[in-house]
């Protein structure tokens, strides 16, 4: 299963998923985010 995160490019907006996309890709999901490029170092991969 794939999951898209989309949201709107502020902070208060995206980090509360952050612990969503990490729960969903331990379960063995494909996650991504969609937002603002100027976002693009907070929403990093991770592992």
């Amino acid at each position: 299963m794939r999951i898209l995160f989309p949201g709107t490019p502020a902070y208060g907006h995206l980090l509360p998923l952050l612990p969503l996309e990490r729960a969903a890709r331990r379960a063995g999901r494909t996650t991504a985010f969609l937002t603002h490029p100027s976002l693009a170092s907070v929403m990093a991969p991770t592992a």
